[in-house]
């Protein structure tokens, strides 16, 4: 049985034993920790009406393996995906307009950020996150299987908790052309030995975050 709480058209909180839920209609945000600590959901749709995906709406949803955003969608905020560590794929569809920091966060069975190519205003490059431009990089998935990334020459500027819990990295390379680096930018990287041409300028900002090997 799954019970939905929806005040003025924002989930509040949904309690289920269901594997496989749909998001009512009349809902249009989702607010933060609408789903929080359940070990029975798989897999949940999210239909067009929802406009709006608030922090950590989906947080600690243990077995959660697939959340499908319909198109119709227009934000989704930092960490509205955290801590859910079965989920290996999202898709984000052309109507998303605002993403924040590290949508997918702490969820280490990621590997892919999948966008719609008619976007406007992201993209994904072999399953990383950025801006259309390429300009801003937002996400790199914490299970993708490279020991090594090479930040791309567009790139100017890297997100908070861009990098966070990727298991497998081990060197970044940068470039001179990244302008900005945001806080805790590489969290969490307990293999990381190199990040290989970091401008000294921003090593006092807090960007580094437990990173033993560094």
């Amino acid at each position: 049985m799954t019970n939905f709480k929806i005040k003025k058209s924002s989930l509040v909180s949904c309690i289920t034993d269901e594997k496989d839920i749909i998001i009512p209609e009349n809902v249009s945000i989702i607010q933060d920790k609408a789903f929080y600590d359940n070990s029975t959901i798989e897999s949940i749709i999210i239909p067009k009406t929802v406009k709006k995906i608030e922090s950590r709406a989906f947080c600690k949803i243990h077995n959660l393996k697939e959340i499908i955003f319909e198109n119709g969608l227009e934000e989704i905020g930092s960490y509205a995906i955290q801590q859910c560590h079965n989920l290996k794929s999202i898709y984000i569809p052309e109507s998303v307009n605002y993403i924040g920091d590290s949508p997918v966060f702490y969820s280490l069975g990621l590997i892919n950020i999948e966008v719609s190519e008619n976007n406007k205003n992201y993209t994904s490059i072999d399953g990383i996150l950025y801006s259309k431009t390429k300009d801003s990089l937002i996400c790199y998935p914490s299970a993708k299987g490279d020991t090594s990334f090479d930040v791309l020459n567009e790139t100017e500027k890297i997100r908070s908790d861009c990098f966070n819990y990727s298991i497998n990295l081990e060197t970044i390379n940068l470039h001179n052309n990244i302008k900005t680096i945001s806080k805790s930018a590489f969290n969490y990287l307990d293999n990381l030995k190199a990040i290989n041409n970091l401008n000294p300028k921003f090593i006092a900002r807090d960007i580094i975050k437990k990173c033993p090997l560094l």
